[in-house]
């Protein structure tokens, strides 16, 4: 998979306290923005806990 570097993307991070946004800019880490969707779209973030 490869993303649109001129497109911005949003991950959501529901908890207990409410929605946390998140803004993923292709420009200044594309890489990682695409490593990042790609494991968001097959669910592998799905239902874990959150933590740094």
């Amino acid at each position: 998979m490869s993303i649109d570097v001129k497109k911005m993307y949003c991950a959501g991070i529901n908890t207990n306290r409410g929605l946390i946004v998140l803004e993923l800019d292709p420009q200044l880490a594309p890489n990682t923005v695409n490593n990042f969707v790609f494991l968001a779209e097959h669910h592998f973030y799905d239902g874990l806990k959150f933590h740094r």
